[in-house]
């Protein structure tokens, strides 16, 4: 008996039998690299078992939100780091973000697109796959180690020349006509982490039979397997193919198509403050505000590439102290407006000067609740919503995002879409339009479209006659499209449409508030708050999630901080309309609709150990004063009710 298998043996009785099995499996591997099977001794010998738990207690799953996981461990052993401390190779384990997973996962949509080919007739087409990488630790390494295994399967790979977002990857996916894309990337997680992303040849994350298909290729791919594809891809050092700096100008070319009324944007008072937060936004958005001439200021010192995020405690954009030295800045200015990105920049957190002088971060739906009221102006007065277009035209919004959007796109005779949670969502709906467009035209006039080489113009004269124009696509989360030429959420396009809108109201003499209060008049004041709920980490945090959502379908609360429960929807059985004539898709969340317009939406995160309620709030009425303070007051009672309710005491 090998040494490690005696102490793995002592180690039952500490470690989850999950554990024992996945460790057994990986050290056993004929082809486990040197350095792998040095760390998972090191961490047996050292009695580690906490570490080896939370490193092997299940194997990391590959869903239609990809991959994400620690790469760098909380107790990092042997070669994993240098004597500096500086990270070397990946955590190891089953349940990190590492080499293995990426060869693995990459093995699998290459299996899968390579059979979905010849499944539609295109047995002699080469596989080709589109590669992305933040900045992230091993970011880039990872994409080289996707490519090679690509190659290696008998595919092309082609990677961008350096960092660049998930906008741009959904981009040039469909622009390039590829089989399928990748971008590595955990977005706003914490430094720590890494993550891994699939898009369909359409351009937007997989979804439904093609991401079933292709995670059951991942469940097949064993670590011995895995392991013989590493030991081929380092012996033969296939090389990939970078893409030229080219397509950077043909993106920024149609950005600029998410613009209604470019002249909006010369009334901009002063300049805009802008943040990459260490990411891949400094590449595309300096040159994209240069080119449509909207001044503005960097925050200099988070514009350098850091995989360390090191002068934030978080990237998220939707955390103020990751806005702290934007808005230093935009006082220091003074500036009227301030953007942050996330480190893969698909999503934009705005900051505004208020009516009082201070810098004022706005939330995800108020930017919403402004970009659509402006744009749908904007589209009227520019003679593309007419009572004969309105049909054709539709918002997107998931269901965790303000209905206010509903109300909103009723006013002008324009459709709401509700989908689950996730762009994907949104870009699948965009390929079903797509689709339905091009047979429209097939069948009027005998001849195919093709769709993807429309100019703007074009396409929104088809599509505003024959099918469906997407105003607006939005999340909650800052997450906003409405550019048909990408599938996923772009921060790029959304800071144009912001400044767009801004600098109309500006030049009109309206200030934001004022515009957000209007509204609220005319359709009643909303206002939600997302309150987050942190688990334990590994194992014991699913456990969490696990027990909590068993006891939410079987034994639900009839009232919350004293508000009667009028109906609980359980969306994982329960169907409802989209807005499409279509069932929203099966997922895991809860709604409780409860007395006097309030509404509480609960949802596992996807991609951490947290479980997420969405507290909505509608008053009716014109004295918003009166509306704000009732709504804070409940939504404080509301967040003591959950928080209860979740610890497991009373509320039921």
């Amino acid at each position: 008996m090998e040494n490690w298998e005696k102490l793995l043996a002592e180690a039952a009785g500490h470690i989850a039998p999950t554990t024992a099995t996945n460790v057994r499996e990986w050290r056993s591997a004929a082809n486990l690299p040197g350095w792998a099977a040095a760390a998972i001794d090191l961490l047996l010998g050292k009695r580690l078992w906490h570490e080896l738990d939370r490193r092997f207690f299940r194997s990391i799953a590959l869903g239609t939100a990809g991959m994400r996981g620690r790469v760098i461990a909380e107790s990092p052993v042997g070669e994993e780091v240098d004597g500096d401390g500086r990270p070397v190779h990946a955590a190891v384990g089953s349940a990190c973000m590492n080499d293995f997973c990426v060869v693995r996962a990459t093995v699998a949509i290459y299996r899968h697109w390579a059979a979905w080919l010849a499944g539609h007739g295109c047995h002699g087409e080469v596989p080709k796959i589109i590669i992305a990488n933040d900045v992230r630790h091993f970011s880039r390494h990872f994409a080289e180690i996707a490519a090679a295994t690509w190659q290696a399967m008998g595919g092309n790979a082609f990677l961008f020349p350096g960092p660049r977002s998930t906008p741009q990857l959904s981009f040039t996916v469909r622009h390039l006509r590829a089989t399928a894309g990748v971008v590595i990337t955990a977005s706003h997680n914490p430094s720590h982490d890494n993550g891994y992303k699939v898009y369909a040849p359409s351009g937007e994350q997989v979804v439904g039979p093609n991401a079933t298909a292709i995670m059951e290729q991942f469940a097949a791919t064993s670590i011995e397997e895995t392991c013989a594809m590493l030991e081929n891809i380092a012996a033969e050092k296939r090389c990939h193919r970078l893409l030229p700096l080219e397509l950077d100008k043909i993106y920024l070319q149609r950005l600029g198509d998410s613009v209604i009324d470019a002249a909006a944007l010369r009334h901009l008072r002063r300049p805009i403050v802008f943040t990459p937060l260490h990411g891949t936004g400094s590449v595309i958005g300096r040159p994209l505000l240069a080119r449509f001439h909207i001044p503005f200021v960097a925050v200099e010192p988070q514009c350098p590439f850091d995989p360390e995020f090191s002068t934030v405690s978080s990237p998220n954009p939707e955390n103020r102290r990751a806005f702290a030295m934007a808005l230093t800045l935009a006082d220091a200015g003074p500036s009227d407006l301030a953007f942050a990105m996330d480190p893969d920049a698909d999503r934009l957190a705005v900051a505004i000067r208020s009516m009082d002088g201070a810098m004022r971060i706005l939330t995800g739906n108020e930017i919403a609740v402004l970009l659509l009221s402006y744009r749908l102006e904007a589209l009227r007065e520019a003679g593309l919503l007419t009572a004969a277009t309105a049909p054709h035209m539709a918002i997107i919004r998931s269901l965790v995002t303000t209905p206010l959007l509903d109300r909103i796109g009723a006013e002008y005779g324009v459709r709401t879409v509700t989908l689950p949670t996730g762009f994907k969502w949104i870009g699948q709906r965009l390929d079903g339009y797509e689709s339905e467009l091009t047979a429209a035209i097939l069948q009027k006039n005998g001849l195919p479209i093709d769709y993807r080489s429309l100019d703007e113009e074009r396409r929104r004269k088809l599509t505003l006659a024959h099918g469906t124009f997407l105003v607006l696509g939005a999340e909650e989360s800052y997450g906003y499209m409405a550019l048909d030429c990408t599938r996923d959420k772009d921060a790029h396009s959304a800071l144009l449409m912001v400044c767009e809108a801004i600098g109309s109201l500006q030049g009109n003499g309206i200030h934001p508030e004022n515009y957000l209060d209007k509204i609220y008049r005319r359709h009643g004041y909303h206002c939600e708050r997302l309150h987050t709920a942190t688990l334990a980490s590994g194992a014991e945090g699913e456990r969490q999630a696990a027990n909590f959502l068993k006891t939410l379908r079987t034994d639900p609360p009839k009232f919350l901080a004293a508000l009667p429960v009028v109906r609980w929807t359980n969306l994982e059985n329960e169907k409802m309309d989209d807005g499409d004539g279509q069932p929203v898709p099966s997922q895991s969340l809860h709604l409780v609709d409860l007395a006097d317009g309030y509404r509480v939406a609960i949802r596992p995160s996807g991609t951490e150990a947290t479980v997420k309620f969405y507290l909505f709030a509608r008053e009716e009425g014109t004295d918003l004063t009166i509306a704000r303070r009732r709504t804070a007051e409940t939504f404080d009672r509301l967040v003591a009710a959950i928080d209860e309710l979740l610890a497991g005491d009373a509320g039921h």
